[in-house]
């Protein structure tokens, strides 16, 4: 299975300029285009992907297993609203159906997630991606700059260059005359990041993206290297919330790779372009599975080489974590200083952030999302991530319900089950 070249990611390789590529792969409908969607009848949602053969779906070759069948009509829901309109994916239509593997899931608060960020930075060896709404003072942008800083020191030692973008939502009035507004250098101390001077080795470019006057950014990923794709629940900032994130690896990180270019929409400064922009993600490539080695990161010191390396340093650290008997305190995690009750006292089923994941194959994936939209109204219905959650919920009505109003350890695995139904 070759990756697609038929895609934004490989148009803006040979032009730089993302914006360009999106009117290439994509018609644009404009102003009356957006007016006419206000008014426009989108039809029964639930009716969505009853037309497609799930069985042709399943033979899709990059697919690298047979999907399940509630995959598929998620699947089948959401490909028919990209057959409708194929901009409303985010996403090169070649890159629709992929395939990956889940190597670690974070399920925990806001720094226990933001950790493995910065973990994951600072072993960047060539650019680093990261898309996120909102971006808020405190523990988490701290996590993440002094990841930055971390990775410049690291990138001189070695004589690299790495490449940053960032890409976030704050809305300011400048968004009102343009989508993607730059965040000028003299500005950064006030989001709590380095000046430039401070962090030479990184070529470093943040866009605030916003359309007015409703239309909000509201992904949260990151990818390094194009190698490793990290989707979570939480924005960079704090919130006194079980949040989860899932660190992906495989053709899927291509799909992230698209999605997050076409999201940024601006030309790419030439040097330095983007490093990976023309290296995929191997597809076929051995995924780094955590082992059972618990051994004491401390005692080694070498520098990690890779991201790979990295996973590995890492992991002990990890085990530690999930031991009650070592590990720090949520509130203390969240910077609070407040004592709180113990909740339980038995150590086999304390809270254990970090979950590694057995080695497997590829299972099929795809990435569904779904455009700003900035006018009032309902004509935004039909677009792939509304799609996919709702066949599910169709289909298996009884037991796949997510109520948001509750944080019970039900409503936790009700959430897990329906991602599951999504990605495997």
């Amino acid at each position: 299975m070759d990756t697609p070249t038929h895609t934004v990611t490989y148009l803006t390789s040979k032009n730089l300029d993302p914006s360009i590529s999106v009117t290439d792969m994509f018609s644009s409908e404009g102003i009356l285009g957006n007016v006419k969607r206000i008014f426009k009848s989108e039809g029964d949602m639930s009716l969505l992907g009853i037309s497609y053969s799930l069985e042709n779906l399943a033979s899709n070759p990059r697919f690298r297993s047979k999907p399940s069948d509630l995959f598929l009509k998620m699947y089948a829901a959401a490909l028919e609203t990209i057959d409708k309109d194929p901009k409303v994916a985010i996403l090169s239509p070649s890159l629709f159906a992929s395939s990956g593997v889940i190597t670690l899931t974070v399920l925990s608060v806001i720094p226990d997630i933001m950790r493995h960020y910065h973990d994951i930075i600072v072993a960047a060896q060539k650019e680093v991606l990261i898309a996120t709404n909102a971006w808020e003072m405190g523990q988490s942008v701290e996590l993440v700059t002094s990841a930055f800083t971390e990775l410049n020191k690291r990138a001189g030692e070695t004589g690299r260059k790495v490449v940053v973008k960032i890409l976030m939502d704050a809305i300011t009035l400048k968004n009102a005359i343009q989508p993607r507004v730059p965040h000028a250098p003299d500005t950064w101390t006030k989001i709590g990041m380095p000046k430039p001077e401070e962090i030479p080795n990184l070529q470093v470019e943040i866009v605030n993206y916003h359309v007015a006057p409703l239309g909000t950014f509201h992904s949260k990923f990151m990818v390094a290297d194009r190698q490793i794709g990290l989707i979570n629940s939480n924005n960079i900032n704090i919130r006194s919330n079980v949040e989860m994130m899932c660190r992906v690896e495989g053709d899927i990180v291509n799909s992230f790779y698209d999605t997050f270019l076409i999201s940024w929409g601006r030309s790419l400064p030439n040097p330095p372009g983007l490093p990976c922009i023309s290296t995929p993600a191997e597809p076929h490539r051995e995924f780094y599975f955590a082992s059972t080695h618990k051994g004491d990161p401390d005692q080694d010191q070498k520098l990690p080489a890779s991201l790979v390396d990295q996973l590995k340093s890492n992991e002990a650290h990890y085990y530690r974590q999930n031991s009650p008997a070592k590990s720090i305190s949520v509130n203390n995690r969240l910077g609070v200083n407040k004592d709180a009750p113990e909740t339980c006292s038995d150590d086999q089923s304390d809270f254990t952030p970090y979950y590694f994941h057995l080695k497997c194959d590829q299972v099929p994936m795809v990435l569904v999302n779904r455009p700003p939209y900035n006018l009032p109204g309902h004509g935004s219905l039909h677009n792939p991530q509304n799609a996919a959650w709702l066949a599910g919920n169709f289909k298996f009505y009884s037991t796949l319900m997510c109520r948001p109003e509750t944080r019970s350890k039900g409503s936790v695995y009700t959430v897990a089950c329906v991602q599951c139904g999504a990605s495997c």
